[in-house]
């Protein structure tokens, strides 16, 4: 099954816009061609980040001219879990990941070989942006050490292929602009409120904990080694433009995130951009150190704890061997009785003239996947949760004096009473997962309640703290 944000994200295909309101429109772009050539199915919604990860792998490995570097990179690449697990959850960080891959490759050929790459680069950074907007990092990176630092930069200011690249990636943005516009800026005030968030000793830990892992620990440690390493050589005027080039467009994303996960709560997958360019040096360290033994052992023993985690995650996603509290794996299967148990009575009990709502995007989006109402499931906006999407595709006041069905995790219905003239209990759903050793266990309770008479929410802004008229 798909986790709940790509169903979420493949909901996005069917309402092609120009931009959404927390991201652009870059994963549904990136997700139709896929659903167009396989279908709206679960494999048909995850088939391209297959394909962009071979398409990634092999580029990577023709990049190096020393073809052991690039079977070193090209495992590392799909060993790191951080990196393999974009290629089995779709989320708005898989294209960002792969096509910044892309653009910093060729960026690379630009600067130091032909200016003619800038234009497949800027292609490639331009979609990067358009699936994420923290991608602009690493474009600025790259650019001020294309204008400030390169041996060749007198050659690339004169170079129309420098600035043509700039119009390529503009125009590839541009309707995500204008949407901004559109929306009164509310995706810069949704962004900048989720970076914002407070943070804590303890998640600032447990973030970089997180990367630790996820990265494994010789990844990580070598990331943060050479990055301290080729620092000092920068100042000591000691290293190479190659190494400098990478190292640059890692290190100014990496400040970044650092100081903000100091004072702010952050997400551990948003920093996995400012791993790219390092990835390249310790590609190249580890094969350039290959001869030395605890460096080989180092490498072969980070290789197997990589291949025992991925291996021990997939067994337990296929047939649960024992109970594990807050299993990884349940994710996949917490909406498991809204694919079979509720579609069933979907298909044979309910009415299809009443549309299902939520409080949240999640359930109405594996509603809209698994069970293809006749009327698209919805999230209402009740000041209860934060804005979504389906803010912007429905106008509350059209919803006023309909019957709905609602959909929640909870019997505790008193915030939904408030915008109906009644509301009445009809049945639930229970989510379970039956490990090889142990009991059932229950994941998710779904009840399901008819409401009579939407009153409509009243509200006159969608964004909380901030007035956005619909």
């Amino acid at each position: 099954m798909l986790i709940d944000d790509e169903a979420y994200y493949a909901l996005w295909t069917k309402h092609l816009p120009i931009g959404f309101f927390d991201h652009p429109a870059g994963i549904a772009f990136f997700m139709k061609l896929s659903t167009l050539l396989f279908g709206y199915t679960d494999f048909g919604v995850r088939f391209g980040s297959i394909i962009f990860n071979i398409i990634v792998s092999i580029f990577i490995y023709n990049f190096f001219e020393d073809k052991d570097e690039g079977i070193i990179a090209l495992i590392l690449f799909n060993i790191i879990p951080f990196f393999t697990g974009l290629s089995l959850i779709i989320t708005i960080d898989t294209p960002m990941f792969y096509f910044l891959f892309l653009s910093v490759i060729f960026y690379y050929k630009a600067i130091f070989d032909n200016d003619k790459y800038f234009y497949i680069a800027s292609l490639c950074m331009g979609f990067a942006i358009l699936s994420k907007i923290s991608s602009l990092l690493v474009f600025f990176s790259i650019i001020l050490y294309s204008i400030l630092f390169s041996n060749n930069k007198k050659y690339i200011l004169k170079s129309y292929s420098f600035y043509l690249s700039f119009v390529i990636i503009i125009l590839i943005n541009i309707p995500f602009v204008i949407h901004i516009f559109d929306t009164d800026y509310a995706p810069i005030y949704y962004i900048l409120d989720r970076l914002e968030k407070p943070g804590s000793i303890n998640r600032t830990l447990d973030f970089w904990l997180a990367q630790f892992i996820l990265l494994t620990p010789l990844f990580f440690s070598l990331f943060i080694v050479l990055m301290i390493k080729y620092c000092i050589s920068f100042f000591k005027k000691n290293i190479s433009q190659r190494y400098f080039y990478f190292l640059f467009i890692s290190l100014i994303p990496f400040l970044y995130i650092f100081q903000k996960s100091l004072k702010n709560k952050l997400e551990a997958n948003w920093s996995i951009f400012i791993y790219i360019g390092l990835f390249f040096i310790i590609s190249f360290f580890i094969s350039q150190n290959f001869y030395k033994k605890y460096i080989r052992v180092l490498f072969i023993l980070n290789n197997i704890l990589s291949f025992i985690i991925i291996l021990i995650i997939f067994i337990q996603y296929i047939t649960p061997i024992i109970n594990i509290p807050s299993d990884p794996t349940d994710r996949y299967y917490k909406y498991s009785s809204i694919k079979y148990d509720m579609k069933h009575y979907y298909d044979n009990t309910m009415s299809k003239d009443i549309r299902i709502f939520s409080l949240n995007y999640q359930i109405p989006s594996m509603v809209n996947f698994y069970i293809s109402p006749s009327k698209e499931a919805v999230c209402l906006n009740f000041g209860t949760y934060h804005p979504t999407v389906f803010d912007f595709w429905y106008k509350d006041d059209n919803f006023v004096g309909d019957n709905f069905y609602y959909l929640g995790t909870s019997t505790n219905i008193d915030v939904i009473t408030n915008f109906f003239d009644d509301v009445e209990y009809i049945t639930n759903f229970t989510s379970i997962r039956k490990p090889i050793i142990g009991e059932d266990r229950k994941l998710d309770t779904f009840y399901l309640f008819l409401c009579k008479n939407y009153k409509g929410n009243n509200l006159k802004y969608i964004y909380k703290g901030n007035k956005f008229s619909f």
